[in-house]
């Protein structure tokens, strides 16, 4: 079964992150909200979402590594099929089979969110590494594998300050980070999308050629802004807020093309965010926190993906129950805290193109944390 891994998810191994039409990223409480990131944060230990959280920490905190996957259900769903199937010895039908698995959209993620957070009342600095791969096995006449992706490891550092108007106060929040960032592409052509033919699938997977994965590094620096500001009316309290990511940005490196080296820039992509949350108590439900993010600017041209929306609902001490709507997808998800071990699950969609329902990946996740 392993080589069927590996064919189609063989990125998972590098922290692969795919950029096809994905300009932010979150943790999975926010997967489960809808996207929602600006306000929507648990504690000062994920101040690198919003940076002015930290001016509400009151104590010291540690986060150590929690460990997050999540890989599309449909590809799990069929894995069985394609290692019973492409077993073959029968070439034709290898390929016959490899047609009737047309369209196949893969969507996997892992990370390590956070590796290492010490956070406090103004300050905090954190250490993360996460990613998704993206794979699109397209065309019947000839099926054709398409995977796109980047891993980042990130250092942040974060500071905070209280402002106040007239009466209110407002919190500011500025958060530089170091990233590394490996990159997938082929080294024959530069391109950064990765393409396996029919016959590199078909070779690989009979063992006559082992299928390899060129990669090139970059580094640099990014800096990210955030902004909450507390209201409370006579139905509800909460924030309003503000993130701006890679308000500055520039990572550079050398990429190698038919054996001559290149030098390569990328610049993280500039997302502005508004948001707001707040607890609501509603009759016989009890209260509830809602969120709210819409992206006033971000690499699309789309409305729909501008939009998250998330509620959360907290069941006794243990459970808390989630749902939202992410670029018009429905998603949701459970955290289940357990005093020392915290795991949270979520069922996640995206969209990778810039038209809503033209390239959809859904995704499961589930990651695992011990608490202090």
């Amino acid at each position: 079964m392993m080589k069927y891994i590996c064919l189609f998810v063989f990125i998972f191994s590098s922290y692969l992150s795919a950029y096809v039409g994905v300009f932010d990223s979150y943790n999975i409480r926010q997967m489960a909200m809808g996207g929602t990131h600006v306000v929507a944060i648990k504690d000062s230990t994920a101040f690198y979402q919003n940076p002015a959280v930290l001016e509400l920490e009151k104590k010291f905190k540690i986060a150590i590594p929690r460990v997050g996957l999540g890989i599309n259900p449909t590809y799990l769903n069929k894995l069985s099929g394609i290692q019973d199937n492409m077993d073959s010895e029968d070439e034709s039908e290898q390929i016959k089979y490899l047609k009737t698995l047309i369209p196949l959209d893969i969507g996997a993620s892992v990370s390590l969110s956070p590796l290492l957070t010490f956070s406090k009342k103004s300050f905090g600095i954190s250490m993360f590494s996460e990613g998704q791969v993206s794979g699109f096995l397209r065309r019947k006449s000839s099926p054709t594998l398409r995977v796109e992706g980047h891993a980042d490891t990130s250092v942040v550092m974060g500071l905070s300050r209280t402002f106040h108007t007239s009466s209110t106060p407002f919190y500011v929040g500025i958060a530089p980070k170091f990233v590394h960032r490996v990159t997938i592409y082929d080294k024959s052509t530069g391109s950064e999308t990765l393409t396996l033919s029919q016959s590199d699938i078909i070779k690989h997977v009979n063992g006559i050629t082992e299928q390899s994965i060129d990669y090139y590094e970059s580094s640099g620096m990014s800096v990210d802004l955030g902004v909450l500001y507390p209201f409370k009316y006579t139905f509800s309290e909460g924030f309003y807020g503000l993130t701006v990511r890679n308000f500055v940005s520039s990572l550079s490196g050398k990429k190698e093309i038919n054996g001559v080296s290149k030098d390569v820039g990328q610049f993280l992509p500039f997302v502005c965010t508004v948001g707001v949350g707040m607890n609501y108590d509603f009759p016989y439900l009890g209260k509830l926190y809602f969120a709210g993010d819409y992206n006033l600017v971000a690499p699309t041209k789309s409305f729909f993906k501008r939009i998250h929306l998330g509620v959360e609902k907290k069941i006794w001490k243990i459970l808390d129950l989630r749902g939202g709507i992410n670029q018009g997808y429905i998603v949701g998800g459970v955290g289940l805290n357990l005093y020392l071990v915290k795991i949270d699950y979520a069922f996640f969609a995206q969209e990778l193109s810039e038209t809503i329902g033209a390239s959809s990946v859904n995704t499961q996740h589930i990651r695992l944390g011990i608490l202090f």
